[in-house]
C-alpha cells in the first residue's frame, strides 16, 4: 500500500497540456493543503468522478481544445474531470443556511457568468481531487447555483455515489431527444426574407430589423405597417456583406442559396426554408456539424403558402414502433443511449446497433440481447468495418431509419449514418466535431417531410434532476454504465485507459479509496468477490459500492478533513 497523505493534506491531479505526460507531475498525483472556505466558498469531498471521452479529447488536445484554446496551461493548469458526486465539508459564512455539512451534491458542469462559458472540469479545476472549494461562479452563476441538493431528491439515500456522478452524462443522453434549439423567430432580432417567388403568407414576425431581398421586397410595406425596422437590398449585397442574422427565411430559393445562407445566420440561428407545392429541388445542403452540435442553430420548413407553419413543435423523441439506427453504440455513451432507448415506455421496433470492432458487439450482446427480447425489440449488432456493405443493405430493407443517433466524431461516419435516414426521419449528431466540417443534408425533407436534424452538447440541472427521478423510480439504471472503477492514486491510468478505449463503459474514480487499483468489474471477481457478488447481472449496483468501500476503506469514506 502506499504511504497515506499527513492530516490536513490531499491528492490531486492537476493538467498542464501536453497529453497524459501533463497529469500530475512527474506521473504521481500533487500532494496539497486541504482549503479553507472563504466566506462565500463551500467546501466539498469528492466522493467520486466518472471519466468521460472528453476528457480524454482534452488530453489530446490540451490547448486546442475549443474551451481551452488560447490557455497556456503550463503556466495556468486545470483539472479534469466533471461528472461528480460531492458532500460538504465546510460552509463560508456568506453560504451557510443555504449548504450544510454532510449534505450530498450533484454538480452541472456547464457555468455561466456574466454570458461567458466556464466548465468545470476544463477551464474551472474539475473533480479529480479529494476536496475542493467552491466559489462564486458555480455558487451564483448566471443560472443561480450550478449544485443541487440530492439529500432533497433521495431523503432515503437509495442513489450511489456513481448514480449521482452519471447524471451529467445521462443528462447529456437526455438532452439528445429534448434539444435545446429555438423554433420561433427571435423576439428583437434581425431577420432576413428572401423569396424567389410571390405568393407566400408571413407570419406575425417579433423581430427588430427585416432585410428583404428578392420578390420579398413586396412585403416590406405590411411590414413597416407592424412596426418592423425595413431595409431592402440587392441579393448579393446580403451574401457578399457582413451582417449576421438571427432568422433567415428563404421562399422558393435556388438550391445553392440554403448553404450560403447559413453561413449568415448569428449564434443560435434558426434557418426557415418554405417551398411552395410545385418545387421538387432536393436542397442538398453542407450544413457545419460543429455549429448543429454545439450551439446549436437550428433548421425547420413548410410547405405551402403558410410561412408560419414551420415554427412551433417538432418531433425530438425515438419514433415508438419505429427503427432506431445507433452508429458507434460500443462505448459508454452509446450504451446508454441503447439503455435509454430499451427502456422508453414505447420503444422502438428495431434497433441496430454498429460497432468497429467485433469484440464490443459481443459485450453489447451479452449485457442487451435478453432484455431487447423480453421487449419484442429486435436487436441487431453490426460491424460496418468487417460486414461492409451490411448496414447499407439493411437500411435499404427497411425503407430508411426513423431515426439515427451518430456517436462517432468523424465526418465521414455521420455522413455514413445521415444518408441512413428516411425523409421524415430524426439525425441527433450527438458525438461533436471541429466547426467549419460540412455533412450534405436534403433540406428539401425538412421542408417536405419535417425531416429533423439536430444536435446537442452539454445537459442543465433540470435535466440531471430527472435523470435522478428516473433511476429512483426504476426507469432507469444509471449506473449500469459503470465498467471498471479504481481510487486516486490510480485515477491517471484510468484516463489512460479512457484514452486506449480499454473499456466498454465508463471508469468511475472514488477518491476516498486512495490506494484502490484500475479493475474492471470482472476483475473483481478474484479481486474482491465479496463485492463482485453484489453485481446484478455484471451490472454496477448501490450495494456492489458499499460493500467496495467496506472491502478496501471504510474509514476513508467519512474522513473529514
Amino acid at each position: 500500500m502506499t504511504a497515506k497523505t499527513a492530516a490536513g493534506q490531499m491528492l490531486s491531479w492537476p493538467f498542464s497540456g501536453g497529453g497524459l505526460d501533463g497529469v500530475g507531475v512527474n506521473g504521481q498525483p500533487l500532494t496539497e493543503t486541504i482549503p479553507t472556505p472563504a466566506p462565500h466558498e463551500v467546501l466539498v469531498r469528492v466522493d467520486a468522478v466518472t471519466l468521460c471521452a472528453s476528457d480524454g479529447k482534452m488530453l489530446r488536445l490540451g490547448a486546442e481544445y475549443p474551451l481551452l484554446r488560447g490557455r497556456d496551461l503550463a503556466a495556468r493548469p486545470t483539472r479534469l474531470g466533471h461528472e461528480v458526486a460531492l458532500t460538504v465539508v465546510a460552509v463560508g459564512q456568506q453560504r451557510q443556511g443555504i449548504y450544510r455539512a454532510r449534505q450530498r451534491l450533484g454538480l452541472q458542469p456547464d457555468v455561466f457568468v456574466g454570458g461567458e462559458r466556464r466548465c468545470f472540469g476544463v477551464t474551472l479545476p474539475g473533480g479529480l481531487t479529494e476536496y475542493l472549494l467552491l466559489g462564486q461562479d458555480v455558487l451564483a452563476g448566471d443560472d443561480g447555483p450550478y449544485v443541487f441538493s440530492v439529500d432533497e431528491l433521495d431523503e432515503r439515500q437509495r442513489l450511489s455515489l456513481a448514480d449521482v456522478a452519471v447524471s451529467e452524462p445521462w443528462a447529456c443522453v437526455e438532452m439528445a431527444y429534448q434539444p435545446k434549439r429555438r423554433l420561433e423567430p427571435l423576439a428583437g432580432g434581425r431577420a432576413w426574407i428572401h423569396g424567389e417567388e410571390s405568393g407566400f403568407i408571413l407570419p406575425e414576425l417579433p423581430s427588430a430589423g427585416v432585410i428583404l431581398t428578392g420578390a420579398a421586397q413586396e412585403y416590406a410595406a405590411m411590414l413597416r405597417d407592424q412596426g418592423h425596422a425595413v431595409s431592402t437590398a440587392d441579393l448579393a449585397d446580403v451574401l457578399y456583406g457582413s451582417q449576421r442574422f438571427d432568422d433567415i427565411l428563404l421562399l422558393d430559393p435556388p438550391e445553392s442559396l440554403p448553404q450560403r445562407a447559413l453561413t449568415l445566420l448569428s449564434r443560435c440561428g434558426l434557418l426557415n426554408l418554405s417551398v411552395s407545392a410545385g418545387n421538387t429541388r432536393r436542397y442538398q445542403t453542407g450544413v457545419d456539424v460543429g455549429r448543429l452540435h454545439y450551439e446549436p442553430v437550428s433548421l425547420v420548413g413548410q410547405v405551402g403558402p403558410q410561412v408560419g407553419a414551420a415554427y412551433g413543435e417538432h418531433r425530438s423523441e425515438l419514433r415508438p414502433g419505429g427503427a432506431l439506427l445507433i452508429h458507434g453504440a460500443g462505448g459508454a455513451m452509446g450504451r446508454m443511449h441503447l439503455e435509454r432507448a430499451l427502456s422508453l415506455p414505447a420503444p422502438p421496433r428495431i434497433i441496430v446497433a454498429t460497432n468497429r470492432g467485433a469484440a464490443r458487439l459481443e459485450e453489447l450482446r451479452a449485457s442487451f440481447a435478453s432484455r431487447a427480447a423480453r421487449r419484442g425489440i429486435d436487436l441487431q449488432l453490426i460491424s460496418p468495418a468487417q460486414q461492409p456493405g451490411h448496414l447499407e443493405r439493411e437500411a435499404e430493407r427497411l425503407g430508411g431509419f426513423d431515426d439515427v443517433v451518430v456517436n462517432i466524431p468523424s465526418l465521414s461516419e455521420m455522413q455514413l449514418a445521415a444518408d441512413l435516414l428516411r425523409p421524415d426521419g430524426l439525425l441527433a449528431l450527438f458525438a461533436g466535431i471541429p466547426e467549419g466540417q460540412l455533412i450534405r443534408l436534403p433540406l428539401g425533407n425538412v421542408a417536405r417531410h419535417r425531416a429533423e436534424f439536430t444536435g446537442t452538447s452539454g445537459s442543465t440541472l433540470a435535466d440531471q434532476r430527472r435523470v435522478l427521478q428516473k433511476t429512483l423510480r426504476g426507469e432507469l439504471e444509471a449506473s449500469s454504465v459503470i465498467a471498471a472503477v479504481c481510487g486516486m492514486r490510480s485515477a491517471r491510468e484510468g484516463l489512460a485507459a479512457v484514452q486506449d478505449g480499454r473499456y466498454t463503459g465508463k471508469i468511475i474514480v472514488y477518491p476516498p479509496l486512495t490506494d484502490l487499483p484500475l479493475l474492471g468489474l470482472d476483475e473483481l471477481g478474484s479481486v474482491a468477490p465479496d463485492v463482485h457478488a453484489h453485481l446484478r447481472a455484471g451490472r454496477w449496483t448501490k450495494a456492489a459500492e458499499d460493500a467496495l468501500f467496506e472491502h478496501f476503506a471504510a474509514a476513508e469514506r467519512v474522513a473529514q478533513p
